[in-house]
C-alpha cells in the first residue's frame, strides 16, 4: 500500500470515528486493514530480489523452482523476507522447501540430505502473502523425523581431512 492510500485510509477512518458513524475499533481495525500488504507488494519484493519481471509472477508460481533460486540464495530470500515484512520464521523448515547449497556431496552417498527425506513445499507469493499478514510463517508441515546428527556432512569433513593427508604425505615423500 502507498503511503497516499494509507493516509487516505486513515482520513477516512478518522472522519467516521469522529462523525460517529463508527466505533474508535472499527477505525482501528480499517487502519490494521489498510496496513496489510497485498500480493502486489509481494510481486515487487520478488521482482527486486531475483531480478524477475513483475509479470512473470502469479499467486501460484513456485518461487524456487521456476526462478532457479537454490541453496544459500534461498535462505538470504526468505530472510530479506522475514525483515522487511516483520515476519516470524522460526517455524520455517529450509529441507521442505529447497535443497542445501552445492552440487556434490560424497557423504550424501551414504545418508540422504534432509531435504531429500520429505516432500517438497512450494514456496509461492500466495504462502508469502498469508505469512505477511499473519506476521509469522503460515506453512503447516506434516509430521516427521530428521535426525539431527548430519553424518553426511561428516564424512564430507572426514574425507577432506583424510585427502589433506594423502596430499601431506605424498608432498612429504617427494622431498
Amino acid at each position: 500500500m502507498s503511503v497516499g492510500q494509507f493516509v487516505t485510509v486513515a482520513l477516512f477512518a478518522l472522519i467516521a470515528t469522529l462523525a460517529q458513524n463508527t466505533t474508535p475499533q472499527t477505525a482501528a481495525a480499517l487502519i490494521v486493514i489498510a496496513l496489510m500488504p497485498e500480493i502486489d507488494s509481494i510481486y515487487s519484493f520478488l521482482s527486486e530480489q531475483l531480478g524477475v519481471p513483475l509479470d512473470k509472477f502469479s499467486e501460484t508460481s513456485d518461487i524456487f523452482q521456476e526462478f532457479g533460486v537454490a541453496g544459500d540464495d534461498c535462505s538470504e530470500l526468505v530472510e530479506y523476507f522475514s525483515e522487511k515484512f516483520s515476519v516470524d520464521m522460526s517455524s520455517y523448515l529450509w529441507y521442505f522447501h529447497h535443497e542445501e547449497e552445492g552440487v556434490f556431496s560424497l557423504g550424501g552417498l551414504f545418508f540422504s540430505p534432509p531435504s531429500a527425506r520429505v516432500d517438497r513445499i512450494p514456496v509461492t507469493p500466495k504462502v508469502f502473502l498469508e505469512s505477511a499478514n499473519k506476521g509469522k510463517w503460515c506453512v503447516q508441515y506434516p509430521d516427521h523425523q530428521i535426525s539431527e546428527n548430519r553424518y553426511d556432512i561428516a564424512i564430507n569433513r572426514a574425507s577432506i581431512i583424510l585427502f589433506a593427508f594423502i596430499v601431506l604425505g605424498i608432498w612429504l615423500c617427494t622431498l
